[in-house]
């Protein structure tokens, strides 16, 4: 379990227990039993079904060891999808064509499934000689009509009418559109993902290797956050 792949997790674990990290007035969530809950499931994951070294693989270790059939089991990105469907392809060679299966991310007895929605922005610069022209490609590459051209180099839609029309013929773009529909969104603060995110990993980190205990690792996690809030001018 990697610092960049902490965060998307523990958030569909922790999103799962019915919480978010911040309630609507800004109290925080984090030095709360679910949360320690959650960080007690991680650990005892990463010591008791997990190859060794694994707290320290990133993102290309991580997808390589399901694509080798090392590990059983992650929780990632769609883009995997591909991967493991191509004999032969960047992240290396597959050995699980044909034998992958996908669903949604469970919740806890006492919470619901949620899973982690992310995204990604288009910009048009400010010294743009064609601005109208990057708006009106921007509009169209990002409609229903425009994003299904995405498909065929590889890409998936994001749009909700997308995977609800794939998924009539395509198990995967079924299991999209069940994720998409009980997805949360990152907190869309200024800075929380060059900021708070990167205290959020590393203290979890810390947490889920023993360096700290589960209870420490919540309040230094509940802790930062709060800090956040306040220097961003959310909280007094």
């Amino acid at each position: 379990m990697n610092h960049n792949q902490l965060s998307g997790t523990l958030q569909t674990r922790f999103y799962g227990t019915g919480l978010t990290w911040y309630n609507e007035d800004y109290t925080t969530n984090c030095n709360t039993p679910e949360f320690i809950k959650c960080l007690e499931e991680l650990k005892w994951e990463l010591e008791n079904t997990t190859p060794p070294g694994t707290d320290n693989w990133e993102w290309p270790e991580t997808n390589a060891a399901f694509l080798s059939g090392v590990i059983a089991q992650t929780v990632t990105w769609p883009g995997l999808s591909k991967m493991c469907e191509t004999p032969d392809g960047d992240w290396g060679k597959s050995e699980v064509v044909g034998k992958v299966g996908w669903t949604t991310a469970p919740g806890w007895e006492d919470g619901k499934p949620a899973t982690t929605m992310g995204g990604w922005w288009a910009y048009i610069s400010a010294f743009s000689k064609e601005k109208t022209a990057a708006y009106k490609f921007v509009e169209f590459v990002t409609s229903q009509e425009g994003e299904l051209l995405k498909i065929s180099s590889g890409c998936d839609p994001a749009r909700q009418s997308n995977f609800d029309l794939l998924a009539k013929d395509d198990p995967f773009y079924e299991v999209m559109a069940n994720n998409l529909a009980i997805s949360i969104p990152t907190p869309a603060l200024p800075r929380w993902g060059t900021t708070f995110d990167t205290e959020l990993r590393d203290n979890v980190h810390a947490a889920i290797t023993g360096q700290v205990s589960v209870e420490e690792g919540a309040k230094a996690v509940d802790d930062a956050l709060q800090k956040f809030l306040r220097e961003e001018g959310y909280i007094d």
